[in-house]
């Protein structure tokens, strides 16, 4: 097993969603630890247990994540990553743009009001709410494959460990 250890609470590790607010062993000062998943190049996906005061305690997954099942983790990560940052970037413009929509004017003999710069930034906002949500959308479908993926190495590791020990 590597002795490297998980980043203390950096952007590299996010709270486990799996562990239903549970808490772990307890840490050498005696404070509850809570369960974390590690997301460094080194442990992508790893479960570990994090005191508030001390940072890492120990593993939750004695196993090290290897081969493909790490890799995959890892590209879903970064993918995650890229995408969370387009939607973060798509929401800003959706702002700006909303600040910036011009005060209308009304076009005679009609009862609504309308501008061609209004239609242009409600067109642009329309395209780029929709482009957000394709980012969501492909950021749950890879936060699907992670787990998916995440799962096949669990199982690959148990079937390794139950045929060493034949």
């Amino acid at each position: 097993m590597q002795s490297s250890h998980a980043s203390r609470g950096d952007s590299s590790s996010f709270p486990n969603n799996d562990n239903n607010g549970s808490n772990g062993p307890p840490c050498r000062c005696g404070r509850s630890t809570n369960l974390l998943k590690a997301w460094t190049d080194e442990n992508p996906g790893r479960r570990f247990f994090r005191c508030a005061v001390h940072g890492f305690t120990s593993w939750f997954d004695k196993e090290d994540p290897h081969g493909w099942q790490m890799i995959s983790l890892l590209e879903a990560r970064d993918e995650i990553q890229q995408q969370r940052g387009e939607i973060k970037k798509l929401k800003a413009q959706i702002r700006l743009l909303k600040q910036q929509k011009p005060p209308h004017q009304t076009v005679s003999g009609d009862n609504f009001e309308i501008t061609q710069a209004g239609k242009e930034v409600s067109g642009e906002t329309q395209f780029l709410e929709a482009e957000a949500l394709k980012a969501r959308e492909r950021e749950r479908m890879l936060q699907q494959v992670l787990l998916i993926s995440w799962g096949g190495f669990l199982a690959a590791t148990a079937i390794i460990i139950t045929m060493s020990k034949k």
